[in-house]
C-alpha cells in the first residue's frame, strides 16, 4: 500500500516484515563483529544499548560472548 504524507510518498509494508528480515541478520553480524559484547555492538549499530537489547529480546536472538 502506497499512501503519501506532507508531499511525501510512503510505502506501507504489512507487520513489518522487511524491517524483521533485515534486522535479524545485521544485529547478529554486529554481535559477531564484537564478540557478543552489546555495548560495542550498540555503539557500531549506532543506537542506544537498551535499544539493542529490546530488540535482541524481540527478535530472540541468542548471545554468546566469547573472548579473543
Amino acid at each position: 500500500m502506497v499512501t503519501q504524507h506532507s508531499g511525501i510518498r510512503v510505502l506501507l509494508v504489512d507487520d513489518h516484515r522487511i524491517l524483521r528480515e533485515v534486522e535479524h541478520p545485521l544485529l547478529t553480524a554486529a554481535l559477531a563483529a564484537t564478540r557478543g559484547n552489546q555495548i560495542r555492538a550498540a555503539d557500531l549499530l549506532g543506537v542506544n544499548r537498551n535499544t539493542l537489547r529490546k530488540k535482541i529480546r524481540d527478535l530472540d536472538i541468542q548471545v554468546i560472548r566469547t573472548s579473543g
